[in-house]
């Protein structure tokens, strides 16, 4: 490996590698025994501690000298947060459109649609809690929301649930 070696970090136990002298892109990564492995179409390394990498790669891997790789922290969908990094707002000519639900979907080419926030989703054993629930889970079963916290949607689900267990004691 030559010292023009570009070393990104990714997230904390990954790096992508390029080498601008042999062309390569690879990947470092840290596995589940914490052990280092450098994978490119031609070279696969193993190394057992941080100074095994610095010394194979000949730069200083892990003092954050390494350029990290811009992320946004979170991500947001009329004002409620989802855990996804690249979502596909789903448009107001798409047939499942509503306003009053941020819908979305993973990847551009997905038929599977999410909506964004925290819902209250009222099964038949009670009202539970969901993150970003799918939009035909939400259609299946009625819901309430979005709640921007899930705070907020705690606070609403002892109410619900306890209408619903009125309900019940009143029909037996």
């Amino acid at each position: 490996m030559s010292k023009k070696a570009t070393i990104k970090k990714v997230d904390d136990s990954s790096w992508l590698v390029i080498d601008q002298h042999r062309g390569n892109v690879g990947v470092l990564y840290q596995n589940v025994q914490g052990h280092y492995e450098y994978l490119s179409n031609d070279i696969k390394e193993d190394f057992t501690t941080e100074r095994e990498v610095e010394k194979f790669f000949r730069a200083k891997v892990f003092k954050n000298e390494a350029e990290d790789v811009v992320t946004p922290d979170k991500m947001y969908i009329a004002g409620f947060e989802i855990p996804f990094p690249s979502p596909e707002l789903v448009s107001a000519d798409h047939p499942e459109f509503r306003k009053d639900l941020p819908l979305f979907s993973k990847t551009a080419n997905s038929d599977v649609l999410y909506a964004a926030g925290w819902y209250a989703i009222n099964f038949e054993k009670g009202w539970k809690h969901g993150y970003c629930p799918k939009a035909t889970t939400l259609f299946q079963y009625g819901f309430e929301g979005p709640f921007k916290t899930r705070d907020e949607l705690r606070f609403r689900l002892k109410e619900l649930n306890k209408i619903k267990r009125n309900e019940i004691k009143n029909t037996d």
